[in-house]
């Protein structure tokens, strides 16, 4: 994730630009645990000496995307740097992120696809939130490797100037709708609310703040545009 912020900074703005990166990843790290506490609040309620303990796992992608999201806005406050100039900047994190969550959640047995007949070719052995391997349908590493195709092919093909945000909106937009898609299909247990899994409906907000944003790119009477000069300044 550093590098690809490095590459994509010259070298007289890199330094900087890179601690402001470590900065995005610990908000995200910590916003992760805060959403995963309050997700189980009663389960730390009583065994609060557990709160900090990272080494037992307990981290929540919406709580990640928020804090990651936030510390975008306060350093393109802070800086004077535009928050959505900040944003497209920042936008090179979220294809490293959202597949490094797949690919945690395949072996450390979240996130997985429903159990299929030991003889399916398709089935690969997967644990599960109790700690048993059974064959699965294989969720994570699919959602992984479509969701690089997806954002990596995004990247690859975009080439014209935009207005600032444009870049983070639309990478944003598809990775919160393909997250939205893959959630479906989700196995592991999970509380519902009005129906659906709680993540399921932290991908439909996502979803609808990030086609905001995008919205907002559109707007006739910016002026702001991107330039590939722009971008890796």
């Amino acid at each position: 994730m550093l590098l690809r912020l490095a590459l994509t900074t010259d070298e007289e703005h890199r330094i900087r630009w890179l601690l402001y990166g470590l900065g995005v990843l610990a908000m995200s790290l910590i916003g992760a645990r805060l959403a995963f506490i309050l997700a189980h609040a009663n389960y730390y309620a009583t065994r609060k000496s557990e709160l900090a303990d990272l080494s037992a796992g307990g981290l929540w992608w919406p709580g990640a995307a928020a804090g990651g999201l936030l510390a975008m806005i306060i350093i393109g406050l802070v800086k004077n740097n535009g928050i959505k100039k900040t944003f497209d900047r920042f936008s090179v994190f979220l294809l490293p992120l959202s597949a490094a969550f797949w690919l945690a959640g395949w072996s450390g047995g979240v996130a997985y696809g429903a159990r299929v007949d030991a003889g399916a070719w398709w089935g690969i052995s997967m644990l599960d939130v109790t700690g048993v391997s059974a064959p699965r349908f294989p969720l994570q590493l699919l959602a992984a490797v479509t969701l690089a195709g997806l954002l990596g092919t995004i990247e690859w093909r975009w080439r014209k100037p935009a207005a600032h945000g444009r870049r983070m909106s639309v990478l944003l937009l598809a990775l919160s709708v393909h997250t939205l898609l893959f959630s479906l299909l989700r196995a592991d247990p999970a509380q519902p609310f009005i129906g659906l899994r709680i993540d399921t409906w932290a991908s439909i907000l996502l979803s609808i703040l990030s086609a905001s944003l995008l919205a907002v790119t559109f707007d006739v009477k910016s002026r702001e545009i991107s330039t590939e000069k722009e971008f890796i300044e």
